[in-house]
């Protein structure tokens, strides 16, 4: 049978890593909305432009896209805080644990 083994700074590093992946990815994706907001409506106000920004439905063109695009980045980097929190709190868990184990063997 197999041992089971948990080492608390191995999650900490690993929430670390975690917390690091989170905000780039919030820092990417505000760098990038900021970057498209300030250049105003880059696909111009004439049928063709107003035909890719909607597409063909109305709904379901560039703008539509970049919205799911932009709304699925946040959400990753979201989950990632999340795990990183997750992680953190896991090894102050069993650290707690162990100290009370060593606490009731003295």
């Amino acid at each position: 049978m197999g041992t089971f083994e948990y080492d608390a700074d191995n999650f900490r590093t690993a929430a670390s890593k975690s917390r690091s992946v989170s905000n780039q990815l919030t820092g990417i994706i505000n760098t990038l909305n900021s970057s498209l907001n300030s250049r105003g409506n880059v696909w111009g106000n004439d049928q063709l432009g107003q035909s890719f920004n909607d597409g063909p439905g109305g709904n379901d063109g560039y703008d539509a896209s970049w919205t799911n695009t932009s709304d699925n980045v946040k959400t990753m980097a979201t989950s990632m805080g999340d795990f990183a929190d997750g992680q953190t709190e896991s090894a102050d868990y069993i650290d707690r644990m162990e100290q009370g184990n060593r606490n009731g063997l003295t």
